[in-house]
């Protein structure tokens, strides 16, 4: 089944031009579906309640959850086209590394995205 409605989640559109410019997309996409924070020099996740502490696993939960990538779809007959949503597959682990290590907002820092909690 295909999914046509977004559900809270952010559209992460990568270029393929340069592998910088799609990492700052991807952590754009990130900040706008979930809240992250910096608490007290620590990237946190504020889910459900409780403050979860963002590592590389975590990182990847919420990407699966609440990033996706935008494809136009046919459906035939009287449907015709629309937008459809699917789960974006989180990158390397050298990617994931530079979203929680990166300093400044253009290597694609979270850290540089986050609110000060």
């Amino acid at each position: 089944m295909v999914d046509t409605e977004l559900n809270g989640r952010a559209i992460c559109v990568l270029r393929n031009k340069d592998p910088r410019e799609d990492l700052c997309a991807l952590a754009d996409a990130i900040v706008e579906a979930v809240e992250i924070l910096d608490h007290g020099g620590s990237l946190v996740w504020l889910n459900e309640g409780r403050l979860v502490r963002v590592n590389a696993e975590v990182l990847c939960e919420i990407i699966r959850k609440h990033v996706v990538t935008e494809q136009l779809v046919n459906h035939g007959g009287e449907q015709g086209w629309a937008l459809a949503y699917y789960p974006f597959e989180p990158p390397t682990a050298k990617a994931l590394a530079a979203l929680l290590r990166a300093e400044k907002l253009e290597e694609g820092s979270l850290g540089a995205r986050a609110r000060p909690a």
